[in-house]
């Protein structure tokens, strides 16, 4: 799969949380972006994904990792679901929009979830 350039994945990260939000949005964001983008792994949980940012050599310690995914489960880009894995919960993330959408010109992002969605 191509490379996004991550500038425009953080561009994409701001336009879903919008002009009211104040977080500051990083290019740790685009990296996380981009490896969910990447990887094989439709359903992902935060294990698969800190290996794979190893392995792509984007390292990032867990706490990074649990924030970036908020933001960009606010921004409308990665919607987090829960499955049961041994009788216990987890929580696995999925991509909301794939690649043509990431890109300009692509599909409207979804709308955030509000804190009574969640």
């Amino acid at each position: 799969m191509a490379s996004i350039p991550p500038l425009a994945l953080v561009e994409k990260i701001r336009r879903g949380l919008g002009p009211r939000n104040a977080r500051r949005v990083g290019l740790h964001h685009a990296q996380l972006l981009q490896t969910l983008l990447e990887m094989e792994n439709a359903q992902p949980d935060a294990r698969d994904i800190y290996r794979a940012l190893l392995a792509a050599r984007r390292g990032m310690i867990m706490a990074s990792l649990y924030r970036g995914l908020r933001v960009l489960e606010d921004a409308g880009l990665v919607r987090r679901e829960h499955k049961l894995e041994g009788g216990r919960p987890r929580s696995v993330y999925r991509v909301v929009e794939r690649v043509a959408a990431t890109q300009e010109g692509g599909p409207a992002a979804a709308a955030p979830r509000t804190n009574a969605e969640r």
